[in-house]
């Protein structure tokens, strides 16, 4: 990523996701049944590929999150990659 290239919200949101992911040592399909979603959903969501609302707020709960509370840590890994720091 060059510095001209913003760090976009997808991006954010996928990192955040893998980071919660990693953190809880679930894998994707773990995360996928706790969800009741497709394993391709949260593959695509952690790819920041088509995350649709609907997902975001099926995967925000199996972090013991609301999808206002994994919108601030996106918002706030966009911000701190964005800002370099």
């Amino acid at each position: 990523m060059t510095t001209s290239e913003p760090y976009s919200y997808g991006q954010a949101v996928a990192a955040v996701l893998i980071e919660l992911r990693k953190a809880a040592d679930l894998s994707q399909r773990e995360v996928a049944e706790r969800a009741q979603t497709g394993q391709s959903n949260v593959s695509r969501a952690e790819h920041g590929s088509r995350l649709t609302l609907e997902s975001a707020a099926l995967l925000a709960p199996v972090f013991g999150l609301t999808l206002d509370e994994l919108h601030a840590l996106a918002q706030a890994q966009q911000r701190r990659v964005n800002d370099g720091s």
